[in-house]
């Protein structure tokens, strides 16, 4: 089974989410799939689930193998997937209609993680999460601290320098009220983010950007929509 795990690793690093839900369907049809085979696709079948934008079809997978094999939820990376989909499950949920308890859950989650795996490889995409959702609560200060500590933590997450800049941006320009610092973070972000990732996210920054150049400068704001485009 290897193969066939290193060809999935494959296919989500290059979001080819069709083929590797095709994939983990055949394999768990397979005759007499060992237990540890079952439960590793399981949790691969999470993974694309929540990068297909279903978090609830993500949750499903690991509540029940939670229930059923709670020790696998001794590993972090396990945890991480689970806050990942709690904490989407909430950001994806109609105006009105977000359940605040999921982020509380995802929050706690995370906490738990820094406690308990200190020395775990992708910290760096914890601590930016939970600083994430401290932003949402409004909690500005501990927020900043936890995503600038995420950029000089280990994390297996190419794009995640990137992400930091955007959202220490986003500090800059609503709470503390300095364009021109949020001006200089977005452009790091845009310096920083990955040739190899999607360009969807440079385009949002592209816009955020635009709008913090908005009142100082029209031309120069209008450069980075058209960037966007």
């Amino acid at each position: 089974m290897n193969s066939e795990y290193q060809q999935l690793d494959t296919l989500l690093k290059q979001r080819e989410i069709k083929k590797a839900e095709v994939l983990i369907a055949r394999l768990l049809r397979s005759d007499a799939l060992p237990k540890e085979d079952e439960q590793r696709l399981l949790i691969y079948r999470a993974r694309t689930r929540l990068l297909s934008a279903r978090p609830t079809d993500a949750l499903d997978d690991l509540l029940l193998l939670k229930e059923q094999h709670p020790e696998l939820f001794d590993n972090p990376a396990v945890l991480e997937l689970l806050a990942d989909s709690y904490f989407a499950r909430f950001e994806l949920a109609s105006v009105g209609f977000a359940e605040r308890q999921d982020a509380a859950i995802a929050a706690q989650i995370y906490r738990d993680i820094l406690a308990q795996f200190p020395e775990y490889a992708n910290t760096g995409w914890v601590q930016y999460q939970l600083g994430r959702i401290l932003l949402s609560l409004d909690e500005f200060e501990e927020a900043e601290k936890l995503i600038r500590e995420a950029m000089m933590s280990p994390s297996d997450i190419a794009s995640l320098t990137a992400y930091c800049y955007e959202r220490l941006a986003f500090i800059a320009y609503y709470e503390q009220r300095d364009a021109k610092r949020a001006e200089t973070l977005l452009r790091k972000a845009i310096d920083t983010y990955p040739t190899s990732e999607p360009v969807l996210w440079l385009a949002q920054v592209y816009l955020f950007l635009s709008k913090v150049r908005h009142n100082t400068d029209k031309e120069a704001a209008l450069e980075a929509v058209r960037q966007a485009l």
